[in-house]
């Protein structure tokens, strides 16, 4: 009896974990294929995921567990509450988003994201993820959070990304880290996501507590008319119980609606930094001798216009070894609702670098325009259309790009 026991919850443990590990595995697989660098590099990268996967995996393991029993609390909907899905740092240091100027905003989840830059280029796959949250503050209960001290909370929302692009015949690889330094509203610190569905929360207590109560008394009679009466009223509450789950999934969904819609738009900074390496893939052979490597920072707040506006600002400055720099600035601004809004942008490249032997600069200002999606809760479209202008404001070409954005709420 111990040993089906034993068994059992180890099928149950692997029954959650196995998607987990399935989408990690498969992204290890497409960074490895998307770096193309020598063997001892892929070496490399393959023994560090696979120490960073065995790190993770004891939380994860817990985490899946709980969320079965946590799905339907406050707690749960606080978790997963994103108030803006921005795409990974790692792709806006490479700047192949589709927005130039991005709008400020985290997640409380680990993140892939897909960029296309213009027809020509295949997707490329970039990695994003907070590793104070997922290993310190992510739990069932986040009394822990709420203790913390503002700057511990502060920290949890520090973010670590990496991110691959191929054009032409350049490779370029981008690791960077984000920091939120202001945002107007945490959700996790809103005892209203709590308190929402706390009727229901108490009449599961309840129906849970009968259950046990009937099976205890079923342990210990052999009466069968007993028996089955027990089993009858078991069943019962189990209905029970299921259909009060299922109302305060719907109270969790319809309270979570109302709060994205009047806090979406608030006020939120954000910080960026980050290093890139750029690898010749077609002229050396060897393609993991870099041919030039470079940073960035950058620096960008959001906040509401109204009900359904918001206004964007972007500071960026790129450096490739002394060779390009780039120092843009920029602003946008979003109509609609967290679902799904427009923009339009325009920002400006202040450095006096040339990028074309006529002395012509090819990207000196661009006007873009285009939208976000939010398809479901866990998967967000963007598209992007760029018009990019030379010094003289003269057209110069048109960029379309797409990014699928992906939360895997861990």
């Amino acid at each position: 009896m111990y040993l089906q026991v034993i068994v059992r919850i180890n099928l149950v443990d692997t029954f959650y974990c196995e998607p987990l590990l399935s989408n990690v595995r498969q992204l290890i697989k497409m960074l490895i294929s998307n770096i193309f660098v020598c063997k001892i590099f892929k070496r490399k990268i393959s023994l560090y995921c696979c120490i960073g996967c065995m790190s993770i995996l004891p939380f994860s393991n817990i985490s899946a567990q709980n969320e079965v029993e946590e799905e339907a609390s406050g707690t749960f909907s606080a978790k997963y509450t994103n108030l803006n899905v921005p795409s990974v740092p790692a792709f806006i240091l490479l700047d192949v988003t589709a927005a130039k100027v991005q709008q400020a905003g985290y997640t409380r989840s680990v993140k892939i994201d897909w960029t296309m830059k213009n027809y020509k280029n295949t997707p490329n796959v970039g990695l994003e993820l907070q590793p104070l949250w997922l290993l310190y503050f992510n739990q069932s209960d986040l009394s822990r959070y709420r203790k913390a001290s503002p700057l511990a909370r502060k920290l949890s929302t520090l973010s670590v990304s990496l991110g691959t692009y191929n054009q032409d015949f350049w490779r370029q690889i981008a690791y960077a880290v984000k920091l939120n330094l202001y945002q107007g509203d945490d959700p996790l610190m809103n005892d209203e996501l709590d308190n929402a569905t706390i009727e229901y929360e108490e009449e599961k207590i309840l129906y849970k507590a009968h259950i046990n109560d009937a099976r205890a008394k079923l342990r210990k009679t052999d009466d069968l008319e007993a028996i089955k009466s027990l089993k009858r009223r078991i069943n019962l509450y189990k209905d029970s119980l299921f259909v009060t789950d299922q109302k305060q999934k719907d109270a969790n969904r319809i309270y979570k609606e109302d709060y994205l819609k009047e806090n979406w738009n608030i006020p939120t900074v954000d910080i960026g930094f980050g290093k890139l390496k750029i690898y010749d893939i077609q002229n050396i052979p060897d393609s993991s001798k870099q041919i030039l490597s470079g940073m960035g920072v950058w620096i960008c707040g959001s906040s509401g216009i109204g009900y359904r506006g918001l206004i964007s600002g972007m500071l960026k400055f790129v450096n490739i070894n002394n060779v390009s720099t780039k120092f843009l600035i920029g602003v946008s601004y979003r109509y609609g609702n967290p679902r799904y809004n427009m923009y339009t942008e325009y920002s400006y490249d202040l450095s006096n670098d040339v990028y074309a032997p006529s002395g012509r600069s090819l990207e000196k200002s661009t006007l873009g325009m285009g939208g976000d999606f939010k398809i479901n809760s866990i998967v967000q479209l963007n598209l992007g259309l760029r018009f990019n202008m030379d010094q003289e404001f003269k057209f110069t070409s048109l960029t379309p790009a797409a990014n699928i954005i992906c939360l895997m709420n861990l």
